[in-house]
Formats: C-alpha cells, structure tokens, sequence
C-alpha cells in the first residue's frame, strides 16, 4: 500500500511511527518523501536513484540525495512510482507535503505533491493549534488558511475552522486524487487542554472524512490498522 501524508502538525512523526508499526507486523516498509524530511538516525537510509534501491532492512528510509547536512532531498512521483512497480515493500509512507513546523497549514497551488500511485491519503492536522490565533506564527500560508477557512487574522483558530479546511476543495486535502480513500489524523491530543479536547470531538464528529485522535503514549496505530488496513488486524487476547 502507497499512504501519502499531508497537512502539518507531526507528519514526519506520524511517517516513524506507523512505518515501525507495519515492520513490527512483519510487513516490508518503505519511509520516503516528495519533498524534504529530516535524515533518520535509527533505521538503515539509501540515497540514490529508485530503480538501485534494494530492501536491505524490513523498515528502511530512502530519498535522492541530501538536500542540506540534515534534511533529505525526496523523489518526485515518477520516482515513487518506480520504486513501487518494483514490488521490493509491501507499504510505501510517503510525507509528501512541507509545514515549516507550522502546527496547521493551507496548501498553496504546488502542493501537496502526491506519489503515483497513492492507496490512501492521511491529512494531519495539530490540536495545538486550537485557540491560539491566527498568525504567521501558528499557521503556515496565513493568507490561503483565513480564505480557506473562515477564519479571521489574529483571532483564535477554533474547530469550526479546522473543519472548514478539511471539507473545502483547497484545503488540507487539495488536490487529492480522485476516488482515493481519505483519513483525517487530529495529532497531540495528548498536549492539549480540557477545553480543546472538546472541540478535537466535535470534530472528530463532523469531519466528512475518518478521524483519528492521535498523540504521545496513545496506541493510534493500532486503531489506525484495525480501521484502514483491516485485512492486517488482529486483535489483542480478551478483545
């Protein structure tokens, strides 16, 4: 399966820690990105063109080069594509779109870079974003999110918001193929203060697309497996 994730808020983190989930089950993983994530320090990383790459580890990393001394340069969707036809993982995570450690974003008209092809498609988004204000600060691409979204410049960003941006065409799923299953990933829940955890519910209940609640210490990729990938579920003894 070919997951690409978008959005803002712990991609890359969401990237690590489903991609050790999938390994642990036993299946051949593959962590990469179209455009750049932070060079791993804990599994086995190739750099080079797709069609060299081989499956030297059960979890590995690979990009096209180094784009600076820390972070990888990603492939295009060509080249995700390549690497998939070559049957080598049974999953391909791709990070495919760039935050500026933003906690929430509005994708411009570049992005998200989706691979091809892609099985389904995580926007995450952080509730530690929920009632701070919309600034530069909070949100990366401002003026796209308060267009996107409803919301006002400077005010706090509530969850009438959040759910503008999953639901509009330009938003945290813009320009996703068409006919591709989508899942909404509502990340740091565990960070977040009694009356945020009340607006991460309701939209946990009016996102037109599944949503997880997701965080530090919480067994979300369990959930995430039983949910979206149920052929590979199996439950835990006394379920």
């Amino acid at each position: 399966m070919v997951i690409a994730i978008v959005g803002a808020g712990g991609k890359t983190t969401v990237l690590y820690c489903l991609g050790h989930k999938l390994s642990a089950m036993g299946r051949r993983v593959l962590l990469t990105t179209t455009t750049r994530i932070y060079r791993p320090d804990d599994i086995p990383l190739y750099l080079g063109p797709p069609e060299r790459l081989r499956p030297d580890a059960p979890l590995m990393a690979a990009a096209s080069g180094m784009a600076d001394a820390r972070k990888l340069a990603g492939y295009s969707a060509g080249d995700i594509g390549a690497i998939t036809s070559l049957g080598l993982f049974d999953d391909i995570l791709v990070e495919a779109d760039g935050a500026a450690r933003r906690p929430i974003k509005s994708p411009n008209d570049t992005e998200p870079v989706y691979p091809q092809p892609v099985h389904l498609i995580i926007g995450v988004i952080g509730l530690d974003a929920l009632g701070q204000p919309a600034t530069e600060e909070n949100v990366h691409r401002l003026p796209l999110f308060t267009g996107v979204t409803g919301a006002s410049a400077g005010k706090p960003i509530a969850a009438e918001h959040v759910l503008a941006l999953i639901g509009h065409e330009n938003g945290l799923f813009r320009y996703a193929p068409a006919g591709v299953p989508r899942a909404v990933f509502l990340n740091k829940y565990d960070t977040i203060d009694e009356n945020a955890r009340r607006q991460a519910e309701e939209i946990v209940q009016n996102s037109p697309y599944p949503a997880l609640l997701t965080g530090y210490g919480m067994d979300w990729p369990e959930e995430f497996i039983r949910r979206f990938m149920p052929e590979l579920y199996q439950p835990s003894k006394g379920e």
